[in-house]
């Protein structure tokens, strides 16, 4: 693919189509409407960088595992690139009646964006400073990855996987602070 050869790319493309498409329609960030959108520009994504990152791949999970992966990290950049709210998290009208016991109520609604930051900044907190300055890098600072990188010191691939290491430590340490939020019905 690397390569160019028309024959490697239409075979990758014919193997994992249904992959991306089912991967596409479970992440809750894609509206409906942009899964044909988001599927062509993920694949123009690969092919502008010539398929490197799918050259990085080094076996430790499966390949599908990895393309996922590779997908999620885009649906995410491409929202924040373009500065999309996904949908699910449109602004909460605060005259819109939500039943307090309904199993619809967002999270947001029922402790408030304030007090889930609170609880976000506690569990990075206690976190390794390197952890926590990945983490402040790419979610707070809103770097892209290379700046990122560029700013540790690292290879981007090195880079990724030490955010993506970080950014599970950090869904633990929520998880584990703030086991209520996690209970069905929330």
């Amino acid at each position: 693919m690397q390569r160019g050869e028309r024959v490697a790319i239409g075979d990758f493309f014919d193997r994992f189509e249904r992959l991306f498409y089912a991967a596409l329609r479970r992440n809750r960030m894609v509206a409906p409407q942009d899964v044909d959108d988001l599927y062509n520009d993920f694949f123009l994504h690969l092919a502008d960088q010539n398929f490197r990152r799918i050259a990085l791949w080094n076996g430790e999970a499966a390949l599908s595992t990895y393309l996922v992966t590779l997908l999620g990290n885009f649906v995410r950049d491409y929202y924040r690139s373009k500065r999309i709210r996904p949908s699910g998290l449109e602004e909460l009208n605060p005259d819109e009646g939500y039943d307090e016991y309904s199993e619809q109520v967002p999270v947001e609604r029922v402790l408030g964006a304030k007090q889930l930051r609170e609880h976000l900044k506690s569990a990075k907190q206690t976190l390794e400073e390197r952890d926590r300055r990945l983490i402040c890098l790419r979610l707070f600072r809103d770097l892209d990855p290379q700046a990122c990188a560029e700013e540790l010191g690292l290879t981007p691939g090195a880079f990724y996987t030490a955010y993506h290491r970080a950014e599970q430590r950090l869904t633990q340490a929520f998880r584990r602070l703030n086991p209520l939020l996690f209970s069905e019905g929330v």
